[in-house]
């Protein structure tokens, strides 16, 4: 990890992930380096361009959405006719995966020129505050609600973000 610091010191450039036995690792680097550290033979740091940066990130984001997407919009369907268990798991997955896209609008904000950077602050806000009022449904057990707000909600701006990400 201090190699890592070191580089990107040295280099003005970012952190993107480790190849290690040249499989990419984008989490839980340390964790995984204690792990394996008897069999691990070659560790690399990929450092990126801030551009490099954003626009891998913004292909990952593009790339998520693309498949997510239609996802939700089955899950509001089965919430409009009473969720079953599958379908909790499912939208459990779906803040796990909210998780990831505030995450990945957040570093986009750093990365990205300051009009997209603008439009990622402005988003993430709008994505922070929908999933504040689905957890109050979620804890009402309001299915209804639920999938109004994923039908009408999450999937019309998560379509905005797509059509926007690469700006």
């Amino acid at each position: 990890m201090e190699k890592i610091n070191e580089q990107i010191s040295r280099t003005q450039k970012v952190f993107s992930h480790l190849r290690v036995d040249g499989l990419d690792l984008y989490e839980n680097h340390y964790q995984y380096l204690l792990d394996e550290v008897e069999s691990i033979h070659d560790v690399h740091i990929v450092l990126l361009e801030r551009e490099e940066m954003a626009a891998e990130l913004q292909l990952s984001l593009n790339d998520y959405l693309t498949r997510a997407i239609p996802v939700m919009e089955q899950l509001a369907d089965s919430f409009y006719q009473g969720a079953k268990a599958e379908d909790w798991d499912s939208f459990s997955n779906l803040a796990d995966g909210f998780q990831w896209i505030l995450g990945a609008l957040q570093t986009l904000t750093q990365y990205a020129d300051e009009e997209a950077a603008s439009y990622y602050v402005d988003i993430r806000e709008k994505i922070t505050s929908i999933l504040e009022e689905l957890m109050n449904a979620t804890e009402a057990q309001d299915t209804v609600t639920i999938a109004d707000m994923i039908q009408y909600e999450v999937v019309e701006t998560l379509v905005e973000l797509k059509q926007n990400v690469h700006h």
